[in-house]
C-alpha cells in the first residue's frame, strides 16, 4: 500500500473535509518513512555484527597495502556506527508523531515495511556473500604449496603439511646479541663503499649446487614401507633378557628398572644433504635416544671404556 492511496480516494475530502485528507496522508507518509529508518537500522546493525561495510559507505583509496586496507575497513566500520546512531537520532520523532496520532483511515503497516525490510535481507545477504567470497580467496592464495613429490608412494597428509614447512622455520635463541653483531659487522662496514661491498659479496659468494640430482628420486622410490614395527620385538626380548638376569641375581634391582625399556621409540634416521656429490647425495646420521637399547647400551659403555686398548 503507497502513499498514493489515500491521494486516490476522493470520498474523504467529501466524508471528512480537505483537512482531514492532508493530515491523513501525511500521517501515512510519516508512517512510510519510520518504516523505512527501522529498516535500515536493523540493517546497519547487522552489517556491524558481521564486519561488513555498506556499499554507500565504502571509502577508496590509491594505495592497496594490507595496512591500508586495515586503515579503510576500521574508517567503515566506524562509520557504521555513526550511521546507526543517526538513524536512531533521526527515527526519534517519527516515532512520536506516529504515537500521537492515529490514522483516520486503516493502514496496513504490515505492507508498508515489507518491502523496504525485502530490499535491505537482499542487499545484506549480497554483501554476505560477496564478504565471504573475497576472505576465501585470501585465504587460499595466502600459503603457496611447494611440495614436489619424486617418490612413487603417495604421501600422507600430516607428512605433506611437514614436508610443507621445509627451512620456513627456524629455532629462534632466547636473547639475541644485538650489540655484539653491530659491533663486529659497523666497523668493517665503514671502510667500504656501497658499490665495492657488492661487488666483494657477489665474488666470494660460492656457485649455486643444483638442487635436485638424478640419484634423489631412485633414493625415494627404493624406501619401502616396514611391515611390522622391529622396535616392539626388540623392546619385548631386552626386558626378558633383562627379567631373566634379574632373578638370577646378576642385575640388581635399581638396575634393572634403569634398564628396563617402556614406550620406546625407533632410532631416528636424519639426512645430511650431500647433492654436490654424485656417489653420497645423502649422509645419513642415526639418533638412537629413546631406542629400546640406548639405556644398555650406555650402563656397557660406562663398564667397556676402561679396558679399551689394554688387551
Amino acid at each position: 500500500m503507497g502513499t498514493n492511496s489515500v491521494e486516490k480516494a476522493p470520498h474523504l475530502t467529501q466524508l471528512y473535509g480537505e483537512p482531514t485528507q492532508v493530515s491523513s496522508r501525511q500521517l501515512q507518509r510519516n508512517y512510510v518513512k519510520k518504516a523505512k529508518l527501522q529498516n535500515y537500522l536493523t540493517f546497519l546493525k547487522h552489517c556491524r555484527d558481521s564486519s561488513i561495510t555498506p556499499t554507500g559507505l565504502l571509502l577508496k583509496s590509491s594505495i592497496s597495502t594490507r595496512r591500508a586496507k586495515l586503515i579503510i575497513h576500521k574508517a567503515g566500520q566506524a562509520l557504521v556506527r555513526e550511521g546507526i546512531s543517526n538513524t536512531a537520532i533521526n527515527s526519534i520523532p517519527w516515532s512520536k508523531t506516529s504515537k500521537h496520532q492515529k490514522p483516520s483511515t486503516p493502514l496496513q503497516l504490515g505492507k508498508l515495511s515489507s518491502q523496504p525490510r525485502q530490499k535491505q535481507i537482499v542487499k545484506f545477504n549480497k554483501l554476505l556473500a560477496n564478504s565471504q567470497k573475497s576472505t576465501n580467496q585470501t585465504t587460499s592464495t595466502g600459503t603457496k604449496d611447494t611440495v614436489i613429490n619424486l617418490s612413487n608412494h603417495p604421501l600422507m597428509e600430516t607428512k605433506h603439511k611437514v614436508v610443507l614447512l621445509g627451512l620456513n622455520f627456524a629455532v629462534s635463541p632466547k636473547k639475541i646479541p644485538f650489540s655484539e653483531v653491530i659491533q663486529q659487522v659497523e666497523p668493517k662496514l665503514r671502510f667500504l663503499s656501497r658499490t665495492a661491498a657488492e661487488k666483494k659479496s657477489v665474488s666470494k659468494s660460492p656457485n649455486p649446487y643444483p638442487q635436485l640430482s638424478h640419484h634423489n628420486p631412485t633414493l625415494a622410490n627404493q624406501n619401502k614401507p616396514l611391515s611390522k614395527i622391529y622396535a616392539l620385538a626388540t623392546e619385548r626380548k631386552l626386558n626378558q633378557g633383562l627379567l631373566s638376569l634379574h632373578r638370577t641375581e646378576v642385575v640388581s634391582k635399581p638396575l634393572y628398572f634403569k634398564l628396563h625399556s617402556s614406550s620406546a621409540t625407533c632410532p631416528i634416521l636424519f639426512g645430511q644433504l650431500k647433492i654436490h656429490k654424485p656417489t653420497i647425495p645423502l649422509c645419513p646420521i642415526i639418533s638412537t635416544q629413546g631406542s629400546p637399547c640406548y639405556d644398555t647400551a650406555k650402563h656397557l659403555t660406562s663398564i667397556l671404556q676402561p679396558l679399551i686398548g689394554q688387551s
